[in-house]
């Protein structure tokens, strides 16, 4: 009996132990720490259950005043190693603060006394400052705390020559995750840190879907290497003169661009544009539900029109690039040997602008449009070797198909014999 009881008791706690050791283990599972990759917020709470838990007596700082903004929008690498904690620098705070957010406003503010109990001089604006050679400087950190009339007054006083304004457009500042060292944003330049929310859909959960920006995608893109404030040039540090929607800064920032080695130069097209029923509508009547260059080229998305895969792909688009805003044309583009075989992904069936234009689309009833009286042979005959006036009178047919056919005699007829034996 006794040895049962022992056996009992020996085989219970042995039980305990493994219960308990299981117990442990899962509770060393649940705590443990990836100190790699992206900084997300499973991995800093296990830690800092109390997010103010940060003194610093020279910052007014609470990590919850950030609440809204994810752990890795600040901390681009993991800040803990041995004997050190690397602190993310000045420069990714002005990713937010002193930002105006286009038609938004500012989203944080940005002067000195709002973050620094006693705010200073930096140190490396040395008492001799306006004298001390700082042309390899960038420019760009300077609008963090200047304007970019402060530095071209003193560039005057001194005879120095103007820089171009695109200088003092700064991206923000936020390196690639995965760095195990503190950095010198001044030696790597500015990178883009609208990514530090923008392609963050977590952070983003309020927003609009369109907020959201695709890291990778938008790098593969023919855009890639142009900072965002290129095209969102109301995304800046100082009080804009008038507030536009986005759609139309950013949506007609391709004027802007033109690089001699790339052999781009998009100042041309816009020349067209804007003299066109798109931009006069925009640009003459204020009317900013008109098309911009983005509105049909795509915004992040855009297509290199330079590749052949691409460009093919842009032109089976007509829906998005026109037909979004004309659907009722779009849905009459019906005729047998454009509309249809165009929808049915024909590589050779004409999209909508092979025969209204692209950048320069005007009225039918101005003789400047590619589809009036004036030159619709001409039109067709960029397909119709030969076009002539009598052959461009099919061009009628070809967004009233259905019009045409109900009013066909032969059509009447077989429908007034039907009516009559079966009726309506």
């Amino acid at each position: 009996m006794k040895r049962k009881i022992l056996i009992v008791g020996v085989l219970l706690a042995c039980f305990l132990v493994i219960q308990a050791s299981l117990g442990w283990a899962e509770t060393l599972r649940e705590t443990t720490i990836r100190v790699s990759g992206v900084v997300t917020p499973d991995k800093c709470t296990p830690c800092h259950l109390s997010f103010d838990a940060f003194e610093n007596p020279n910052l007014i700082f609470k990590h919850s005043y950030h609440i809204l903004v994810r752990c890795q929008s600040c901390h681009f690498t993991w800040p803990h190693l041995p004997g050190q904690t690397i602190k993310p620098p000045m420069e990714v705070c002005f990713n937010c603060h002193g930002l105006y957010h286009g038609s938004k406003g500012i989203i944080a503010k940005g002067s000195c006394p709002v973050c620094h109990v006693k705010p200073g001089i930096p140190k490396d604006h040395t008492i001799s400052w306006k004298q001390k050679y700082h042309k390899d400087e960038n420019p760009a950190f300077c609008v963090m705390c200047h304007t970019p009339a402060f530095c071209e007054d003193c560039h005057t006083k001194e005879n120095v020559r103007p820089l171009p304004s695109d200088s003092y457009l700064f991206p923000g500042f936020l390196p690639e995750p995965g760095l195990y060292v503190e950095v010198d944003p001044k030696k790597m330049g500015p990178k883009n840190g609208c990514y530090a929310c923008h392609s963050d859909k977590k952070a983003l959960a309020a927003a609009s879907s369109k907020a959201y920006v695709d890291k990778e995608a938008m790098r593969q893109s023919p855009h890639g290497d142009v900072p965002c404030v290129y095209c969102h040039k109301d995304f800046q540090y100082e009080v804009p003169e008038k507030v536009y929607p986005y759609k139309y800064i950013a949506g007609l920032a391709c004027k802007n661009c033109h690089d001699e080695k790339k052999g781009i130069d998009h100042r041309k097209e816009y020349d067209v544009y804007r003299r066109s029923v798109h931009g006069k509508k925009l640009l003459e009547e204020g009317n900013f539900d008109a098309p911009t260059c983005a509105s049909c080229h795509g915004g992040h998305d855009i297509k290199d029109l330079r590749k052949p895969e691409e460009k093919a792909q842009f032109h089976l688009d007509g829906y998005s690039v026109c037909g979004k805003c004309h659907k009722d044309y779009w849905n009459s583009y019906d005729d047998w040997y454009h509309g249809r075989a165009y929808k049915k992904k024909a590589p050779d069936a004409p999209a909508c602008w092979d025969c209204h234009g692209a950048h320069d689309v005007y009225p039918k009833t101005e003789s400047e449009s590619k589809v009036s009286d004036k030159n619709l042979a001409k039109t067709c005959g960029k397909c119709h070797y030969g076009s002539t006036g009598i052959f461009a009178g099919y061009g009628e047919a070809i967004h009233t198909r259905k019009e045409l056919w109900k009013n066909n005699p032969l059509y009447k007829l077989e429908r007034a014999i039907i009516e009559r034996i079966f009726g309506k």
